[in-house]
Order: C-alpha cells, then sequence, then structure tokens
C-alpha cells in the first residue's frame, strides 16, 4: 500500500527516489501525486507504460518538430544576418531585369543580324554574327558584374 504524500516527503523517500530516477524533488512528487509507486521499479514501470502511451509518444514527436523548426528558424536567421539568404521578393525582382535584358539584348540581335548580312555571302555573314554575339556575351559579362557589385557573394561563393 503507497504511504500518503505527508509521509513521503518526511521520510526522505521523494528525495532518495528522484535521485534514482534523476528527477528533482519537486517532479518526483507531482509523479507520485499522479500514480507513480514509492518504490523504484514501481516508479519504473510506471514511467515506462507512461513513456510508452501514445499521447506520450506524440507529444514527444511535437516537440521534436518543435526544437527542429526552431533550429531551422535560428539557422536562416543567422543565415539572413549574414547576407547568405535574400527575401524571395527580391530574388525573383533580379531574375525579371536579368530576363528583361537579356530578351532585350536578343531581340535587338535579331534586328540587327538581317540588316547587317543582307546580301552577304555565308562566308561574310558568319563572321558579323559571330561578332554580334561576342559584343551580346561581353554586354551580358558586364551587366553581370554590374550586378553582382550591389549584391557582394560570401567567401565561400568565390
Amino acid at each position: 500500500m503507497k504511504t500518503p504524500p505527508s509521509n513521503r516527503r518526511e521520510s526522505g523517500t521523494v528525495t532518495k527516489l528522484a535521485k534514482a530516477l534523476g528527477f528533482t524533488p519537486r517532479h518526483t512528487q507531482t509523479l507520485l501525486k499522479q500514480g507513480m509507486g514509492d518504490t523504484l521499479a514501481e516508479a519504473r514501470q510506471w514511467l515506462s507504460e507512461r513513456e510508452n502511451s501514445d499521447s506520450a509518444a506524440a507529444l514527444r514527436r511535437e516537440r521534436i518538430g518543435l526544437v527542429r523548426a526552431q533550429r531551422l528558424a535560428a539557422e536562416q536567421a543567422n543565415q539572413r544576418a549574414a547576407g547568405e539568404l535574400i527575401a524571395r521578393a527580391d530574388a525573383v525582382a533580379d531574375h525579371v531585369r536579368i530576363g528583361s535584358a537579356v530578351a532585350c539584348f536578343i531581340r535587338a540581335l535579331e534586328r540587327e543580324l538581317p540588316q547587317l548580312c543582307l546580301g552577304l555571302p555565308l562566308a561574310q555573314s558568319a563572321p558579323l554574327v559571330k561578332k554580334r554575339v561576342r559584343l551580346l556575351q561581353s554586354q551580358l559579362a558586364d551587366m553581370q558584374s554590374e550586378f553582382w557589385k550591389d549584391h557582394p557573394t560570401t567567401t565561400s561563393d568565390k
């Protein structure tokens, strides 16, 4: 038969049991009030049954998920502070600007090439096309270096 909680506290049972289980005396007292046995064997059996219940497992999974989510949020905040992450809206805006510039360069090339190559044989028009494509590549490279002046990379990216 279990002894009343007041007798347990006075006899030192709670302190001994808490030390054996690795809990604080206050937590052990709470567990005793919830129905945990007085002896170490009874206490371990009760804790084992309680630990294996569906609600305890679900709670444990939720806590693990919460800790993981908090860790991920902290890592992302650190990366944002270090300049390793940018906002999605900024990335989308940059992609739109780059895509628009490339499309503009290609449209200009489409308009220029027929006029440049009009009436020329293939042997003469091929070098002109290559020259214009190289000019386009150069302009895009310049545009890229201008872009990265405003968006410095981290040392690991270099």
